[in-house]
């Protein structure tokens, strides 16, 4: 389902509705099932190419699953809109004022520290915050060569300590 289509099949959905021929949410539910693989595979072909040049080769699979999940909660959040609304313009207003309060309060741009009491409950309900948190989590835990983080910076630092010390032992012959 395209989302410029929804205003023009409404009219002729409410008269259906009106008829008695089917309800609206089993409208909006098998509309919103049947042209879920085709959006899901839109969405794929759109993340595939924004995944490779991020640099999440070791994580695809899971970003494919996070994005697609996002975009897709935040197509129906934007049909949702569009139904609830008659005018495009006031849909796109409320879809855009969602999708700012929302991406506001996911984590990435206001800390959930510096969220006001009233507006905290918008952090676990922003479905950014989620792929944001996973993937950054992911990304940061799967860059240790050695599996632990802690053993390798150790050796690191042994490596460093030692060569200063040699160093100092070389300047002090000296």
């Amino acid at each position: 389902m395209r989302l410029f289509l929804v205003h023009k099949e409404k009219d002729y959905v409410l008269n259906e509705i009106k008829m008695g021929l089917y309800t609206k949410s089993s409208y909006l539910c098998s509309k919103l099932l049947y042209s879920l693989p085709k959006a899901a595979i839109v969405f794929i072909f759109y993340s595939l190419p924004i995944s490779s040049m991020a640099g999440l080769q070791n994580n695809m699979l899971i970003y494919l699953i996070l994005m697609l999940a996002y975009l897709l909660t935040i197509r129906m959040i934007a049909i949702a809109m569009s139904w609830l609304f008659d005018r495009r313009s006031t849909a796109a207003i409320g879809f855009a004022l969602i999708f700012t309060i929302f991406a506001l309060s996911s984590g990435t741009t206001f800390h959930i520290n510096d969220l006001s009491f009233a507006t905290r409950w918008l952090h676990s309900a922003s479905p950014l915050r989620y792929a944001h948190e996973s993937l950054i989590g992911l990304e940061f835990n799967s860059n240790s060569s050695s599996g632990n983080s802690n053993n390798s910076n150790n050796e690191r630092e042994r490596k460093i300590n030692f060569s200063f010390s040699n160093y100092q032992k070389i300047k002090i012959m000296n």
